[in-house]
């Protein structure tokens, strides 16, 4: 071996450590930048997911006490108010349908069984009331406490879902708290 070579040998010594260090941290940085990317594309769609529910249940929420008023002799509203408050009242429960169907993946239990459970009550009690309705006749004089009955559930899933939703914050905060004092701990390790 030639000097010339002996140095190359050094060189090639002295960088090959320095490359392998580079490596492995990008690899760990990619690795907890995926992660992170992950984690908070999970949260923006569980917002989503709760922000869908709850204005399909304040549709619900603000919609059945004026059919009910409408029907046990408070103000009169036109066909065509009733037609269009209906057709509400079918797109939120569509909406609510989906929004079970993907809030069952990523939401807690508790709160899925408070939505799945409304949505047997709509089903069960709305079979026929929604044709009636956009047909401007309530025509079954027990319309007025089916739709209480699921304005009663309607509140008592957005209480559920609310709080559902309020743990799940507080795990996170708790989560970033935990991420924050570790982060901490390894730059000062007193």
């Amino acid at each position: 071996m030639t000097p010339a070579d002996d140095i190359y040998v050094a060189i090639l010594k002295a960088l090959i450590p320095g490359a392998v260090i580079a490596v492995v941290t990008a690899s760990i940085t990619v690795w907890l930048s995926v992660r992170q990317f992950r984690y908070q594309k999970l949260w923006e769609l569980k917002y989503q997911t709760y922000k869908n529910i709850l204005d399909a249940l304040a549709t619900f929420v603000r919609i059945i006490p004026k059919l009910v008023s409408h029907y046990t002799g408070g103000p009169d509203l036109s066909p065509k108010e009733v037609s269009n408050l209906v057709d509400e009242l079918v797109a939120a429960e569509g909406s609510l349908d989906s929004a079970i169907a993907i809030a069952s993946l990523i939401i807690e239990q508790p709160a899925i069984t408070h939505l799945r459970q409304l949505h047997c009550c709509i089903d069960k009690d709305t079979k026929d009331i929604w044709a009636k309705l956009d047909a401007n006749d309530a025509g079954d004089a027990l319309f007025p406490d089916t739709m209480l009955t699921i304005l009663g559930a309607t509140n008592g899933t957005i209480q559920s879902v609310i709080a559902a939703g309020r743990r799940e914050l507080k795990m996170r905060e708790l989560r970033t708290e935990a991420v924050i004092q570790s982060q901490s701990a390894d730059r000062n390790p007193d």
